[in-house]
């Protein structure tokens, strides 16, 4: 047996394994998706009653909203619903096919000998005739039962692809909500940085008065009160364009007012973190796409089964009767009845069953494949996740410490500027460095709750960060 051989069938046990821990898992998530629906009832009767009210919307019952107003989910609960059918339509061969014909005939001229049938099975000279069959496939050496444990790996792999959906739908509301929130943030920020440039231009022409500045000082503090202005307009013109992404983002009209708790950059990084270990086998055990391709794989090893097995030899019952009245005489009846075991066994179809089965293990090599690639897509995307909020709970702390010297540096120089000590370029430098700081402060929140946000989203976790 070869490494790759060894390595195949390992795969395979590894993920036979899984699969009830995926059943279970299909369970837990669905039950979590109940519990949203039922949860974003009163957020469906606060959204019709409270549009144009000043209700503060959090983010879980946003992330609420949105699975009952995205199409994406939608549309996963609509695959779902015909993966299961599908499930039903294989089931049911195993179960009897009972059919009921009728049929009424009269031929003139030629033969009218009773003995020629149409293709209803009656009697070309019956006025009148019914027929009631039955088949059954006695025995198909597991063609069957193979056939319907490919359509429910498939039911499995639809369920946790629906669970993917509702885990992307959960990312995109997060990512716009902060976004959001970033965007106010720095409207904010562009206030303060506004006032204060209205404050040194004050300043200057105060002292200008006095003769304690140049008119350049004015023309300096007038041109940084105009960039001030620019970046706020600037700033407001963001937030309004993540209001619509916010909304879109929820499967709600674009122009939906939806008000939001400020950013808060007083945050615990310390939350998390487990071990980058701890992280990556839990994406193997949670992540619904990972889980999803194993799934596939199982339903491809299970077509693979059909396949050979369709080879082998079909036992099947029929049974019929039917009951006629002869000539142009209702009086007259006629009933017959009979029953039928026959065996059917394929000899030669033109090499079709050699290449069907070529076919499915070639399909199930893929789909091995395709898991074995996307299983190493997860590990990378836990790992830069993981890498990413690490840096950014380094930053925050940092650009604190950045934000508090930056205002007291802006604080001195223009107390100094104030006092006729220093010039406006002194003041102008320092409190252009406070700005940049505030918004430094402002990204580093922002970047932790993405990056927190996609970290979750990378492991399979359906946990909603707090903002």
């Amino acid at each position: 047996m070869t490494e790759a051989t060894r390595a195949c069938n390992n795969a395979k046990n590894s993920i036979a394994k899984s699969i009830p821990d995926v059943s279970r898992l299909v369970r837990g998530i669905r039950f979590l998706v109940f519990l949203f629906l039922i949860y974003s009832i009163p957020v469906l009767a606060a959204t019709s009653s409270n549009s144009n009210s000043n209700k503060i919307w959090t983010l879980p019952e946003l992330t609420s909203l949105a699975l009952t107003q995205n199409p994406a989910t939608r549309l996963a609960w609509a695959q779902v619903q015909a993966a299961v059918a599908n499930v039903g339509i294989v089931e049911s061969t195993y179960w009897p096919q009972i059919n009921f014909t009728a049929a009424s005939s009269y031929q003139t001229g030629g033969n009218n000998n009773n003995s020629n049938n149409n293709s209803s099975g009656c009697s070309n000279n019956d006025p009148l005739c019914g027929t009631l069959t039955l088949d059954f496939i006695v025995w198909d050496f597991g063609v069957r039962n193979a056939q319907v444990k490919n359509a429910d790996y498939l039911r499995i792999a639809s369920q946790l692809s629906q669970n993917e959906t509702i885990q992307t739908v959960l990312l995109q509301v997060e990512q716009a909500y902060y976004q959001l929130l970033g965007a106010v943030a720095l409207v904010k920020a562009d206030q303060i940085s506004l006032k204060e440039a209205q404050i040194n231009l004050n300043a200057a022409n105060a002292l200008h008065k006095q003769g304690l500045a140049t008119v350049g000082d004015v023309y300096q503090a007038e041109s940084t009160l105009s960039q001030a202005e620019l970046a706020l307009q600037q700033a407001q013109g963001n937030a309004s364009i993540a209001h619509g992404q916010l909304a879109v983002s929820i499967g709600l009209p674009v122009q939906t007012p939806l008000k939001i708790r400020e950013l808060s950059t007083q945050i615990d990084t310390n939350t998390m973190m487990k071990r980058i270990e701890g992280l990556l086998q839990q994406a193997k055990t949670q992540r619904p796409d990972l889980l999803a391709a194993e799934a596939q794989v199982q339903a491809a090893e299970a077509q693979v089964q059909v396949t050979k097995r369709q080879q082998w030899p079909t036992i099947a019952l029929s049974a019929n009767t039917q009951n006629s009245t002869l000539g142009n005489t209702a009086s007259q009846q006629n009933r017959q009845s009979n029953v039928m075991l026959t065996l059917s066994v394929p000899i030669f179809t033109g090499f079709q069953q050699t290449n069907a089965i070529k076919q499915a293990i070639a399909q199930e090599q893929e789909a091995e494949a395709t898991h074995d690639q996307l299983r190493n897509q997860v590990d990378i995307e836990v790992w830069q996740a993981y890498y990413s909020l690490e840096t950014a709970q380094k930053t925050i702390n940092t650009s604190k410490y950045y934000l508090k010297s930056s205002i007291q540096a802006a604080n001195q120089t223009l107390g100094q500027y104030k006092a006729g000590v220093g010039n406006i370029l002194s003041v102008l430098t320092t409190q252009t460095t406070e700005a940049s700081a505030r918004v430094q402060l402002i990204q580093s929140v922002l970047d932790w709750y993405l990056d927190l946000a996609q970290l979750m989203q990378a492991i399979g976790a359906l946990e909603v960060p707090k903002a």
